[in-house]
């Protein structure tokens, strides 16, 4: 009864506009690229209304909350970061995070080398790194690459497409594990 997707959003567009020809229902979508185009989600018309969409970080067009305020309001210096144009791509949002979530880090520690970095960051956790993404952990290993950790973020932003815009559940952001466990925002 549901359809779990992870897609780029072109090829979701592509399928989400076959399955609501069809009458398909209780679509899941999921997207490596948050902070695809709100074009997208417009294009898909009344049909789309009530998909269900989970992201791993909040997109870009919730003008509303603070991190997205925060992250817009850094890039103004930078030509081309707008929304109109919508030519922010997702590794910004994405590289944008990565360095927040350094420089929170890095002000845990006396010295910032290497070492001291390296040794913080296998031992960070709930780390917000301005806000875009879940608070986000260090402490799972990989296999294969030593005493490297890797980034998690076990919670997920879950929305729905109302009238051609991206809401998340209950009206306000909400970091859900796959647990169960929330974690408001």
């Amino acid at each position: 009864q549901a359809v779990l997707l992870i897609l780029a959003y072109d090829a979701a567009d592509r399928y989400l506009r076959a399955a609501y020809r069809l009458h398909l229902t209780h679509v899941i979508f999921g997207s490596d690229e948050d902070t695809f185009p709100p074009q997208v989600i417009k294009d898909l018309g009344p049909a789309a209304n009530g998909t269900l969409i989970v992201a791993s970080s909040i997109p870009l067009t919730l003008t509303s909350q603070p991190a997205v305020q925060q992250f817009l309001h850094n890039m103004e210096p930078y030509p081309g970061f707008n929304l109109k144009s919508w030519t922010i791509p997702n590794i910004g949002a994405d590289n944008y995070t990565a360095v927040q979530l350094f420089a929170d880090v890095a002000r845990t520690v006396p010295n910032v080398t290497a070492q001291t970095m390296r040794a913080a960051l296998s031992k960070a956790q709930n780390v917000t790194a301005g806000g875009l993404s879940a608070p986000l952990q260090f402490v799972h290993p990989v296999s294969g690459y030593g005493d490297i950790t890797r980034i998690f973020n076990d919670k997920v932003l879950l929305m729905h497409i109302e009238r051609g815009q991206l809401v998340p559940l209950g009206g306000k952001v909400h970091w859900v594990s796959p647990l169960g466990t929330a974690v408001g925002g």
